[in-house]
């Protein structure tokens, strides 16, 4: 089977500049999050750092907060907040306005915390400890700019393994989580904390999520190498893609409408742009390979150096990829050539 070769990308960009690497993070860096102005990264020198899109700088000085390396990160546009998740089992809650520290949930798991998802007014943490918990809170509708801290509603238990990836439907009622060693998939009712839906022993683990088809499907980013669709009904396999030499690390559709374009991340050291043939309705292949080892090697860095691509951002507005890894920077390229 043909497999596309890296090609060169001389539009490739970064953040920072790489005139001010002052503002870089000191190691490699494991998770990104996006709003319509910011780039958010979160990495091992346990910092986040906010990244204004329009000037490729830091917009706020780091969010020094976390005592293990930030693992998982997600933001809100409305409400303005960063939640972040770390290596301790720490859950931290950001004002993205100012760059404040709005709550700090010390010891929400006992182990690392793998995922972080929001909508409304309710937060699912997944944890290795293996369990998912339900927190709810946020802003007070009835008072500007009030904050009400998020206290724990559910501990969610079932899962054998490691929960390695949560996503939330748009209205926060319901929730998708995926665990490691026994490759379960499992589909909750956030208000009462009962499972809807359960799936064992799926071809793939996963350890990132996407709701796609409605919210009837969810895009995974799988252990073994592939890109799968899953029917949430039905808990069938729909699609499986391979292409990547490693561990796929993450995934994202582009275009909500058609679904007919995804990028994906791999521990293999590159990030792939793919299509779907006959109008969306046929096979995916890979259009573009872009390499992240080649990209960061600008930086004089040896290729052990930047093995691995542990998450991507696709901005449709600007139509920029942004992956972050085992580098400092994150690499910033164009969706089309």
């Amino acid at each position: 089977m043909y497999t596309p070769q890296p090609i060169p990308t001389p539009e490739v960009t970064y953040l920072p500049n790489p005139e001010h690497q002052s503002e870089s993070h000191t190691s490699t860096i494991y998770a990104l999050t996006s709003t319509p102005r910011y780039i958010i990264s979160g990495s091992k020198d346990h910092s986040i750092r906010i990244w204004s899109k329009q000037t490729q700088h830091l917009a706020f000085p780091p969010l020094l907060a976390h005592v293990g390396a930030v693992v998982a990160i997600e933001a809100s546009d409305a409400p303005e907040l960063i939640f972040s998740g770390d290596g301790k089992g720490n859950v931290m809650i950001w004002d993205l306005t100012t760059g404040a520290l709005a709550q700090n949930m010390e010891n929400a798991h006992t182990d690392t915390v793998l995922g972080v998802a929001f909508k409304g007014r309710v937060l699912v943490t997944a944890s290795r400890d293996q369990s998912v918990k339900v927190w709810e809170g946020g802003p007070d509708d009835d008072a500007e700019n009030e904050f009400n801290a998020f206290r724990l509603r559910h501990t969610l238990l079932g899962h054998q393994g490691a929960v390695l990836s949560v996503c939330v439907t748009h209205d926060g009622t319901r929730a998708v989580t995926m665990s490691g060693a026994d490759r379960a998939m499992r589909v909750w009712d956030l208000r009462s904390g009962e499972v809807l839906k359960s799936f064992e022993g799926l071809a793939g683990a996963a350890v990132k999520l996407q709701l796609i088809g409605g919210e009837r499907k969810v895009l995974a980013a799988c252990t073994d190498t592939g890109i799968r669709v899953f029917d949430l009904e039905s808990g069938e396999e729909e699609v499986c893609v391979y292409g990547h030499g490693n561990v796929v690390r993450a995934v994202q559709m582009v275009g909500s409408q058609d679904e007919s374009k995804m990028v994906s991340a791999s521990y293999d050291s590159t990030v792939r742009l793919w299509e779907r043939s006959d109008g969306g309705r046929g096979a995916w292949s890979t259009v573009r390979t872009f390499s992240f080892r080649e990209a960061v090697g600008n930086f004089k860095m040896s290729a052990d150096d930047a093995k691995r691509v542990y998450d991507v951002v696709v901005d449709e507005t600007d139509g920029c990829i942004y992956a972050c890894g085992e580098a400092r920077e994150i690499v910033q390229w164009k969706l089309e050539s």
